[in-house]
């Protein structure tokens, strides 16, 4: 999950091509918030392992307790910000499609504004 949306997000920035194109920079704003998921799931995985190999798995937490550790904001930021993309490529291929004349002479400054703020 890492590896492929960080090839994604690199390749997509890297080429000028590819960043003048609205899809695309819509994709790689969804493969970063992916990247951002995937690393709170192999941080998740590798806290498990150590605590599991401490003998602190069967501990009782309380909810903030678990809050304290990294994985737990990461999942947070990762799911709402896929979620949020989601719902963005969802309103761009809608408005691609139904009022595909005013979606050609949008530039790519709309996918800008609608991923980075």
């Amino acid at each position: 999950m890492c590896l492929g949306n960080g090839l994604i997000a690199a390749a997509i920035v890297s080429n000028k091509h590819l960043r003048h194109q609205k899809e695309m920079l819509l994709m790689a704003a969804l493969a970063v918030a992916d990247f951002i998921y995937g690393i709170a799931t192999l941080l998740a995985g590798a806290l498990r392992i150590d605590m599991t190999l401490r003998g602190v798995i069967t501990e009782k937490v309380t909810p903030w307790d678990c809050m304290k550790w990294p994985p737990t904001a990461l999942f947070t930021v990762g799911q709402e910000t896929v979620g949020l993309m989601l719902v963005i490529i969802s309103i761009d291929r809608y408005i691609a499609v139904a009022h595909f004349s005013k979606y050609r002479t949008m530039g790519v400054e709309y996918a800008y504004k609608g991923t980075i703020q």
